[in-house]
């Protein structure tokens, strides 16, 4: 019985294993610097290609507007929502859906 455990624990470890290291990673991406982050590709995997705008569908944020804390501070008016980026690199307004 306790070898029969050991074989299951072993079969299941391998086959978890095999699954990580046959799936793609992510290649190398250029150092292009983007305020709003890369495009990524259908394997979601970043490209080398600046997204235009934070917001879904790429729609534009409102100009003029830094909806997070600060002395610039100014809230999105009710047709938009703030959206804060990671580490606040952007707070902009962008259109609610």
């Amino acid at each position: 019985m306790h070898s029969f455990t050991i074989l299951i624990l072993w079969l299941v470890a391998t086959l978890t294993l095999s699954k990580v290291i046959s799936r793609p990673g992510c290649g190398p991406v250029c150092t292009m610097y983007c305020e709003y982050g890369n495009v990524m590709d259908s394997d979601g995997c970043p490209i080398c290609q600046c997204k235009e705008s934070p917001c879904k569908d790429e729609q534009r944020p409102l100009e003029g507007y830094f909806c997070s804390s600060g002395p610039s501070y100014r809230e999105c008016p009710s047709t938009h929502h703030c959206l804060i980026g990671p580490n606040d690199d952007f707070a902009v307004c962008c259109p609610r859906r």
